[in-house]
């Protein structure tokens, strides 16, 4: 007896839910349908359009991080370069090809990959920079191209590649100095801006631009603390 009332009970229960299911979409319907139209935009008077408001300046956030670049696109791949698994001599000639690519994208640099952009940060002071630059954005140029160079030496070597970018770039990551940078009181750190003209952009495909930076720092051969 008690299961059979059990049952009728969720009986009830699931026709009851299914009756206020059906009955919502009709209050909802009742109650859109019972809200006043709203006017079409001919219907509102040319004299009540309130002023449009001055658009919002444009956000860019390569501004901050600097443009986006793809060196794996910039390196072609083993099937670009028609490299094969055959065990065949015909094969050998692309292949020794595709090994002289790879070594010289990361020796020699044969061209130099990277870019080199400004990017944003911060104000430049009003009493030791130019009067161009005076309270205006401050501007950091950032090299990605290999220039080559040998760090704490004179020594130019004419290889570029991935690899002597990497021990050039090294050079310049102290982090000591990055965390008095951002705090302010690093001797590399400053406001004081110039007018400086630089090229921005890869190395075949390039343009020069001025902006209001700072000097860049050399790099810490030996970490002062």
């Amino acid at each position: 007896m008690s299961i059979l009332i059990i049952v009728l009970v969720i009986s009830i229960l699931c026709l009851v839910i299914l009756f206020v299911r059906n009955k919502l979409p009709v209050r909802e319907s009742f109650f859109m349908g019972s809200l006043p139209s709203m006017p079409s935009d001919n219907s509102i008077p040319s004299d009540t359009t309130e002023p449009t408001a001055p658009a919002a300046p444009s956000f860019s956030l390569d501004e901050y991080i600097g443009p986006t670049y793809n060196y794996a696109k910039k390196i072609k791949t083993p099937k670009k370069l028609k490299v094969t698994d055959k065990p065949t001599l015909f094969a050998l000639p692309d292949d020794f090809k595709a090994v002289k690519h790879y070594v010289e994208t990361l020796a020699k640099g044969n061209p130099p990959l990277g870019d080199r952009f400004f990017v944003k940060s911060g104000k430049c002071s009003k009493d030791g920079s130019v009067p161009e630059c005076q309270e205006e954005d401050r501007w950091i140029f950032v090299n990605n191209v290999s220039t080559g160079r040998v760090p704490c030496t004179d020594y130019k070597s004419k290889y570029k590649g991935l690899i002597p970018g990497m021990i050039e770039d090294i050079m310049y990551v102290n982090p000591y100095e990055i965390f008095k940078a951002i705090s302010g009181t690093g001797k590399g750190y400053s406001t004081d801006c110039y007018l400086r003209t630089e090229k921005v952009g890869t190395k075949k495909k390039n343009k020069k631009i001025t902006k209001c930076s700072v000097p860049t720092p050399p790099p810490e051969c030996m970490p002062s603390f």
